[in-house]
């Protein structure tokens, strides 16, 4: 007989994948000394201790404990399990999604027809459709800069208006860079920037380098434009219904969302992003939208300009061991 077989059941729970498939090769920590973990078959992983020495107040007053589950090319998930005052243990979690690596979707959208000629500016979403029951995305142009939460986060559809001339970054700048090289710029101005719609806001201006806000999300090429703009609330807004990691850009919404630019609130820290929604194609039609993570399928919709477009949507469904999915699409005259 092991100690663990004399152990209280603590934390019980499955480890599994995105389409709720159980994961193998599953490790599971507890920061709680007098712990012990145990994983077995099929995900199935507990936390155990003896209940009155883990949690000796607990009769009297709430507790909680980290649990950190890891699985091969999947990044650590730390889970906090929340005891209430009076509760006994265990806390059953059921199934415990560890997600997996972020992917991609990329393509060309072509017209539909005879000549099957690629469609410059054509507008990729994903959106809302019978053939994948129960999920409501929303594809953003640039992901989240950090972690969001489910339920606390919440999405609202925005108006965005220019709100004077634009200006040329002449030099251009890196992802993660703080500052750009601009003038005619004040601080405190919302800016549009570059061919992906980035939303940037000025800190601070000196001299001619523009200071902001938060780094930037994606590099801009020399000669990169900045438009000055506005940007109001102005639709419903929507709670995130599954939690998003840093450079995400599939949201999972509670209800169907249509709006060409949104603000994303973090209920948390308050802190809030603009992002444009959906994937411009290039001159030659390609498109690429990235940040795809923890969804068995997803619905995804090419749109353009004096096109018709009522071609139904394609089910496109993510292959984690391939970053870049291959999706060419069409849209009918």
């Amino acid at each position: 007989m092991t100690r663990l077989d004399v152990y209280d059941v603590l934390v019980a729970g499955r480890a599994v994948d995105g389409r709720g498939d159980p994961l193998t090769g599953v490790r599971v920590e507890c920061d709680r000394p007098g712990t012990r973990t145990r994983i077995a078959s099929g995900g199935q992983f507990v936390v155990a201790g003896v209940a009155g020495l883990v949690f000796p107040h607990l009769a009297t007053a709430a507790d909680s404990v980290t649990v950190r589950l890891e699985a091969p090319g999947r990044e650590t998930f730390e889970l906090a399990v929340p005891l209430a005052a009076g509760s006994v243990p265990p806390v059953l979690l059921g199934d415990v999604e560890i997600p997996g690596p972020a992917v991609g979707v990329a393509g060309q959208v072509r017209r539909e027809d005879l000549s099957q000629d690629p469609i410059p500016g054509a507008l990729i979403r994903f959106v809302t459709d019978a053939s994948v029951p129960g999920l409501f995305p929303l594809a953003l142009r640039i992901g989240v800069p950090g972690a969001r939460a489910a339920t606390t986060t919440t999405v609202r559809a925005t108006t965005v208006a220019s709100a004077g001339a634009p200006v040329s970054c002449p030099a251009g700048a890196r992802a993660g860079d703080e500052v750009l090289a601009a003038t005619g710029i004040a601080a405190g101005t919302i800016l549009r920037a570059g061919p992906r719609e980035q939303y940037l806001q000025v800190r601070a201006v000196v001299g001619d380098l523009l200071l902001l806000t938060r780094p930037l999300a994606v590099s801009l090429a020399p000669g990169a434009t900045l438009e000055p703009v506005t940007i109001t609330p102005s639709g419903p807004t929507r709670t995130v219904v599954r939690p998003l990691a840093a450079g995400d850009c599939l949201v999972a919404l509670d209800a169907d969302l249509t709006a060409d630019t949104v603000r994303v609130t973090d209920g948390v820290t308050g802190e809030t992003t603009d992002h444009a929604t959906g994937a411009r194609a290039d001159a030659a039609g390609f498109y690429q939208i990235g940040g795809v993570r923890g969804v068995d399928a997803v619905a995804v919709k090419a749109t353009a300009a004096g096109l018709a477009g009522a071609q139904p949507p394609t089910v496109w469904r993510p292959d984690e061991s391939r970053p870049v999915n291959p999706l060419d699409l069409s849209v009918r005259p």
